[in-house]
Order: structure tokens, then sequence, then C-alpha cells
């Protein structure tokens, strides 16, 4: 039997961090990267997440060695608690392996673990495996893809990138070597999903730094700058700028220091001469001659910015006047928490200054422009998208059929797949024995699913008139709608073995499920999310009574048929089906849906189910979707108004919408839109760009305040119609 390549992740995958890929070729597996990831808010005393290794550890043995793309902790946090357990040689480049010496001397691990170090250009042969390390751009120095060479093919792991035509070190991409590589023939792409959700390409690092000279020149007071540590180019041009204004630099955060610490002796970063100084010294001088270097841009309680801002720093008071700087974006799940800061140093009258439209921070990913540049440089046979969440990844998926990929060429971990890898993980860990594991492997299939019905729980009150016509007792009564829909990806084999039609089971069988679940997002979670908000500062509070209401059924029915069906890939007659059951479903008269419940955060809301239907329609017809484009101006009037007939109403977001919105409460409608659009952290991408977006959405606003919300539903019904 010909031996397989596998690739498996065993993190990083539908999450943001935890990254780890492990490729597999007959007896040989090397791992590509071994992060962390940050603990959610429920994760009560939790400080590290790490991936699960259980398979590594059942097969250490074929271990040949663990590749680091970069020194981020999301691709090396995890090393030394999984070093307990799996025992490999670590090969990286010379910035990666002096961060993960730190950890294998904090952890004691450095006389067991191999530690070597490889240059981009080379290669190192692991097993049945080369592999060889290609420099990218990122917001970490050092970084580099992986290209992992096997009888079967090239494998492309690109790692963490950007492509920045200007970085600070002057060292470009190698897109001559990938170009090389897409020539001779690319088995499998495996890319970086973070940004795909963004159009164009991303800013270079060195716009940041003209910002960085623009803050210090106009500031008389002290100036604190927080950033991801591990960015050198980053803290590299805040030294740069504080020597230019005549400046002294201290830093603090055990991380910053001992970031500054490698990077400088490995020549990564440079020191302006007589520019650094003690944390304890800095006090001495003017405030307008000093800047402090700090961590705790993600807000992380035992951070040195916490701890000023909580007045627990044993070194800085910080005070009214100071300056804060975050030049960082707050990694998805941290808003909670950055927020926290922020808002305490507010309270002590401090500037804080962190808003991304002022380029205080660019990205370290690709948006969607340098990804088609990788793309079409490859010319990959088979693709998988990496690094992202859920949606990241099917965007991504999405743009590789725009690059001419067929969509079964391209590997997403949907449920079925998880489902498969979970129970034969959990089969292997009850050593089970290998004819049933050999069963569950060769003569089962774990489909990937589509469910929607709406299920209400148990029918308390009618339990004991049904049990009595039933004659015994069933605790397991449940209640539903009529209406429901079951897909499976499968065959017509599979089909026949499971008659599901035959059992009156509202079942299809169908080749690829994500054209049904982009329908189910679209024109249900959509109709919701593009109506609820207006519905309900028009004075309605359960979703029926917004069906019975002649305006607010025309507007959806507008928004479903004319704007969101047209930008969907299944046959418009499928489409106009759903829409009509979905109809049905919402004026149902025994279910109490409520508006507000719905509008929870709403923001995430529209990003997912609105905004893909607003600018597929714009790309389509070269117009905007009057409708949609409405739903935006509802949202900032919901965010901002906070009354309905003079009772106010909950409005319920992460913390860093709250606070947008309390700061916004009383721009003009213009000013409002224009800087809600600019939010690409809300939006992934810059709305303003989308062509008469907001000029329409701020005229939307508009009548809204000066009309009420009825009549501004009314007067967009008629211009649609127009």
């Amino acid at each position: 039997m010909a031996e397989k390549l596998k690739i498996i992740s065993l993190g990083g995958l539908n999450e943001i961090g935890k990254n780890l890929t492990v490729y597999e070729y007959g007896n040989d597996i090397i791992v590509v990267d071994c992060g962390m990831g940050f603990p959610d808010d429920d994760m009560y005393g939790i400080d590290v997440v790490i991936p699960d290794v259980s398979y590594l550890i059942k097969n250490q043995s074929k271990i040949r060695g663990i590749f680091i793309t970069h020194g981020h902790e999301d691709h090396i946090g995890a090393i030394p608690y999984v070093l307990r357990s799996v025992n490999a040689p670590i090969y990286a480049t010379r910035m990666s392996a002096g961060l993960i010496q730190l950890k294998l001397e904090e952890h004691q691990l450095v006389k067991s673990t191999k530690l070597i170090t490889v240059e981009a250009g080379k290669s190192v042969r692991a097993g049945k495996f080369t592999v060889e390390f290609i420099h990218v751009n990122h917001s970490i120095a050092d970084s580099v893809a992986f290209a992992i060479h096997t009888r079967m093919g090239v494998v492309v792991h690109t790692g963490d990138f950007k492509i920045d035509s200007t970085p600070i070190d002057g060292e470009v991409i190698d897109l001559a070597r990938l170009g090389e590589l897409g020539k001779e023939g690319v088995l499998c792409l495996c890319a970086d999903s973070t940004n795909v959700e963004r159009p164009g390409f991303t800013p270079s690092e060195k716009v940041v730094g003209a910002t960085f000279m623009r803050q210090f020149q106009n500031c008389d007071e002290r100036i604190i700058v927080t950033t991801f540590a591990s960015n050198v180019h980053r803290v590299q041009q805040v030294l740069d700028a504080a020597a230019k204004c005549g400046r002294k630099v201290a830093v603090t955060g055990r991380s910053m220091e001992n970031m500054m610490k490698v990077s400088t002796e490995l020549g990564y970063m440079k020191v302006p001469k007589n520019t650094l100084v003690d944390i304890n010294k800095i006090k001495g001088l003017p405030k307008n001659k000093q800047v402090i270097v700090t961590t705790g841009s993600q807000g992380e309680e035992m951070s040195a910015l916490y701890r000023m801002a909580f007045s627990t720093h044993k070194q800085v008071e910080i005070g009214a006047g100071d300056k804060v700087i975050l030049s960082a974006s707050a990694v998805p799940g941290n808003e909670v928490t950055v927020g926290r800061v922020i808002n305490e140093l507010f309270r002590k009258g401090v500037k804080v200054v962190y808003d991304r439209a002022d380029m205080l921070h660019v990205s370290g990913h690709a948006c969607q422009e340098e990804l088609k540049i990788i793309h079409a440089l490859t010319k990959p046979r088979f693709f998988v998208p990496l690094h992202g969440e859920q949606r990241m990844l099917q965007i991504h998926c999405q743009l590789a059929q725009q690059m001419g990929m067929d969509r079964n060429h391209i590997a997403i971990a949907d449920n079925g797949t998880v489902l498969r890898d979970t129970v034969l993980r959990h089969a292997a860990d009850w050593a089970l024995e290998e004819d049933f594991l050999r069963w569950l492997r060769e003569e089962n299939r774990f489909c990937n699913t589509l469910v929607d019905r709406i299920v209400t729980g148990y029918p308390a009150a009618q339990a004991p008139r049904l049990n009595a016509e039933n004659g015994y007792e069933d605790a397991l009564l449940d209640t539903a709608e009529p209406f429901g829909l079951w897909v499976i990806e499968g065959d017509e084999a599979l089909s026949r073995e499971f008659p599901a039609q035959k059992a009156g089971l509202p079942v299809k069988f169908v080749a690829d499920h994500h054209p049904y679940k982009e329908q189910k997002v679209r024109i249900l979670n959509g109709g919701h999310t593009s109506m609820v908000l207006a519905a309900y500062l028009a004075g309605h509070d359960i979703v029926r009574e917004c069906m019975e209401d002649e305006a607010v059924r025309a507007y959806l029915e507008g928004a479903l048929f004319q704007e969101i069906i047209p930008t969907l890939s299944l046959p418009r007659e499928d489409c106009e089906a759903f829409a009509c059951a979905v109809e049905e479903r919402f004026a149902n008269p025994y279910i109490d849906h409520r508006l507000l419940d719905i509008a929870l955060n709403s923001v995430s809301k529209w990003r997912a189910r609105v905004l893909p239907s607003v600018t597929a329609y714009l790309e389509k017809t070269g117009r905007l979707p009057v409708r949609l484009t409405f739903s935006f101006a509802a949202l900032c009037a919901f965010y901002t108004q906070g009354q309905r007939s003079g009772e106010p109403y909950p409005v319920r977001d992460e913390v860093a919408v709250l606070n947008f919105f309390a700061a916004h409460a009383d721009d003009t409608a213009e000013a409002l839109v224009t800087a809600l659009a600019a939010r690409e952290n809300f939006w992934g991408q810059d709305l303003n760009r989308l062509p008469g977006f907001t000029a329409a959405a701020a005229d939307d606003l508009q009548r809204i305040r000066r009309d009420g919300m009825a009549a501004a539903m009314e007067a967009c019904r008629k211009e649609a119609v127009l």
C-alpha cells in the first residue's frame, strides 16, 4: 500500500492561536509550530491554553523535528509544556531560537533539548521530509515559510506573513523562490487566513514610524507606548522617533525587557546612542523628555501597563496629562480586558490614543490581494486554509476558488472531519482493539452536515395532556416548529444506505453543504439582523409582530428577494423557496422571539450575516443594496439612541463596541457613520472604501433622527422600489 501524506491540525483551526500542524508521511512526522492560546474569560484560573498533543505522545517515536516559523507566543508558547511529554529537535531561525532559548532556560530544559539554528534559504533533512526555510515578512523579525519536500510533492506552509515592499530591516519576502516552487509544481498550499476578510494590501510597517513622529512632536508630556514585545521593528521605530525628538526611553515589563535583550544581542535592534535609560532614572527627567515602552497591549492583568492603570506599578505613577499610545490591536477574545485598561486610564485623566485609523498599528498578516499573489505564484493542486476562525477559513476557500481552484481540492475541517478525528482519537486513547479501529477508519463515514430548526424545549404545560393521550410518560417530549432542514454532504450511495426521505425526514444529500450554510446564514440570520434593530426602534418587540406590520414585512421581503438572494450561489428558485419558509417561520404565532434577544452583539452579527451580501451585491450590480445599507444606519441609531418612547433599553455587546458608541454618541450622522465604517477591527475592512456606502448610510441615519424609524423605513422602502 502506497504511503500517504497526512496534514493534521492540532491547533490554529477555528481559532486564533494555539498553532500546531503535523505532517506525517509513512513512519516520519514533523511538527510545524507549537503555540499557546489565550484563555477565554470563562476559563477561571487558567493562564495557558496549549494544543492537545496526545497524538504526538502516542507517535513520538516517529517525530523527526519541530520546525518553527517565527517567535510569536501563538507559535512557540507551548514548547516547554509539550517538551515534557515529547522530546524532539527544534529547528528555528536565529531570532526565534533566541526566544525559545529563554523559555528553555526558564523551564530548565536546555540540557535535554536540541535547539538548532537555520538560516532562511537553507534546508533540513528530517526523515523522509526535507524542510526548506523561505524568508517572509511579518510583525516579528526572522519569520519564515516552509517548503516541505516529500516524494509525493511539495507542500508550502506560509506561516504568518505579509508582503512588505519597504520592511524596516530591508529584507523583503522571497517571492522569487515561491514562484520557482510554483513552476516546479506545488502539491498543496497551507496558508495564513487571519486577514482574508480585508481587501487590498496590508500597509507597510514603516507608516507606523511616521505616526510616532507626529505623536511625539506635538506632545509636551510624558509618552507611554505599549505594543507587542515581539514586534522588534515597532520598538525600533519608537526608539528612532524618541531619539529624533530628544527624548530618552525606558523599558518596563518582563517580556519587553527580554525581547530587547535578545534582539539587541542578535543584532535585530539598534539602539540610538544615549537613548536608553533605566526605568528608575527616567523619572528624574522632564516629562517632555520621557518615553516609556511597556508591555500590556492586550490588557493582561500582570502586565506593566495594567499595573500602571490600576496604580500598582512600583516605578511608574501614571496620571492626568500623560499620553498612552496603544500600538497594537486586540487579539480576538481580548477586547474586554483591553477595554478595561483603557477605561481606567481615561478615569485617571490620561490621554489614550488607540484608534487604528491613526496608523498606530499595522497588521503583520496578508490581506486579500497579498494572498492572491501567493496563490498565483505557487499554483497549488490542493489548498488548506490555516490560522483563522471558521468564517476566515471559509472566506479563504472562496478566494481560492476565485483564483481558479476546484472546491473539491480545498480542505476545511468541517464538523464531519472534526467528529472523525475526535472519535478516532478517543478510540486510540481507550486502547480499543485494532480491528475496531480499522472498522472505524475504513467502514464508516463522517459526513459534514447542516441542521436548521427551532426547538423550544420541554412543553411543561402540555405534557400531562400529551402523556395521557399517549398512555405513557415521555420525559423526552419536545416542542419544535414545523420547518426542518437537514443537509448531509454525501453521494447517492449514502442516500440509499440512509433512506431518510422514505421516513419523511426533510433530508437533502448534496455534494457540498457550504452553499446551504451560506443560504441559511445570509437569508435567515441576515434577515433577522437587517430587520430587528430598525423594527425595535419602530415600536415592535417580537418577530411575529414585525410580520404583521405591512411596512416592516415589505422592507424584509425587499431585502431578502431583491438584495440577498441575487448574491447567493444556489439556484434562485431554491433560495426563494427557503426565503418564503423563513417568512412563515418568522410569523409563527407560537414562538415569542424577542427582538432585544436577537439584538445581542449586533455588530459582529452584521459583519458575518449582512456585510457579505452588501459587498457581493455591490460587486455584482455596481449599486448599493438600499435596504441592507439602511440596516447599517439602523444599527448606528440603535446603539446611540438608548431610548424608545422615553424608556431606556439595554444595548449588549463587547466592551470595545460599547466604548466606541459612547465616544461617538453625540456625533453628526456623517461623522458617526464614517468613524464606524472605518473600524476595520469591527468589519475586517474599511467600509468607507465601498463606493457611496458611507454617504448613503449617513443620509439614512439623518432621516431616522429627524423623522423617526417608522417613517425612515417607509421612505427606504419607497426609494428601493424606484
